[in-house]
């Protein structure tokens, strides 16, 4: 095998270690909900990469729906139905965030002080959640969940 042959495995081998480290760390990451711009940041990404996923039919990332669904407070919906409302109910939120406002992160508070913020000329509503597994995150709130469906009704044309 001639040197410069060589040189190129060498260089694509390298460069494949380097895309597939690059994919585990991402996969590894949390959800950020550490204050509102966090989760309005995590949510919209993750919804962002599931409608590509569809389009494209790429597993991955369909499945980063559930990066969405960590970003609801599902707390007042039945455990058995999480999953699929949660999923439900992030599809809905895209599509009425898409509808009715552009997203200025600079706007969204990126600070745990704030213990609530709403969206601009929406009933939608970020909460720091007080309790459970949660404590902490803030989340959609659960009424931002169960009214998901209705606030999509009120925007699409």
């Amino acid at each position: 095998m001639s040197s410069i042959w060589r040189h190129i495995l060498i260089i694509h081998l390298l460069c494949f270690y380097w895309l597939c480290s690059q994919a585990e760390t991402s996969l590894l990451q949390p959800i950020k909900l550490d204050n509102p711009r966090d989760t309005m940041s995590s949510f919209m990404s993750a919804m962002q990469d599931y409608k590509k996923g569809i389009e494209t039919n790429e597993k991955s990332l369909r499945h980063r729906i559930d990066d969405a669904v960590r970003c609801l407070n599902l707390k007042e919906v039945p455990f058995i139905l999480r999953n699929e409302k949660g999923q439900e109910a992030a599809i809905y939120l895209k599509e009425v965030i898409d509808r009715v406002i552009l997203i200025d992160y600079e706007k969204i508070p990126n600070s745990e002080s704030q213990k609530r913020w709403r969206l601009k000329d929406t009933e939608i509503t970020i909460l720091q959640e007080q309790e459970g597994d949660n404590a902490g995150e803030f989340l959609f709130s659960p009424q931002t969940v169960y009214h998901a469906k209705d606030y999509y009704e009120k925007v699409k044309h």
